[in-house]
């Protein structure tokens, strides 16, 4: 099969199933998914599927393509004090020593302002996340790096996505933004 070949099968199955494992993939085309990842990630940057941790998604009917995400220094100040409280709440379940995630999420961003400043190990995906743990000199922070999205001010993309894969984390503190009640896991 012709690369050419594979990628428009990639896409066609990406796009009948709405969303699908590197491993079935590698299956279907008869190679290795060292190969399948790759080619995931041109179809990416050329716009024709999304890649999600350990597949990819159609771009089809995505919500996020008719809805664009709202900047971050809009949901920043929506609804601050719920986001606060439920900060406030969610630190309550961390112990020291703990090794979390925080995503790129407000609510996340709040967490790090109000974390106590005790041993813990923080991954994240977030810029504004990154900086606001870095004055904290007992916080261990661990950025995923990737591509930058601007509106979100996070990493996103495959790097941002092996990096995850990279760590074990004891607690996730995830946005319900990056769920898809259909397709499971959603890179938003």
């Amino acid at each position: 099969m012709l690369v050419a070949e594979r990628y428009e099968k990639i896409v066609e199955l990406v796009n009948e199933r709405g969303s699908i494992r590197v491993s079935e993939l590698s299956d279907q085309c008869g190679v290795t998914e060292e190969t399948i990842r790759r080619d995931l990630d041109r179809l990416e940057q050329a716009g024709r599927l999304r890649r999600s941790h350990g597949g990819a998604v159609s771009v089809k009917d995505l919500d996020v393509q008719t809805q664009p995400e709202t900047p971050y220094s809009e949901r920043e100040i929506i609804r601050a004090d719920d986001k606060r409280r439920i900060a406030i709440e969610a630190i309550k379940l961390i112990s020291p020593n703990d090794r979390i995630l925080l995503d790129a999420s407000s609510t996340a961003w709040y967490m790090a302002r109000e974390m106590p400043d005790i041993p813990l190990t923080v991954l994240t995906n977030s810029i504004k996340v990154a900086l606001e743990l870095s004055g904290k000199e007992k916080i261990e922070v661990i950025s995923t790096g990737g591509q930058l999205a601007r509106r979100s001010l996070s990493y996103v993309g495959p790097l941002a996505e092996r990096s995850l894969d990279a760590y074990h984390v004891d607690k996730l503190f995830l946005s319900c933004k990056g769920v898809h009640l259909e397709r499971g896991d959603q890179r938003v």
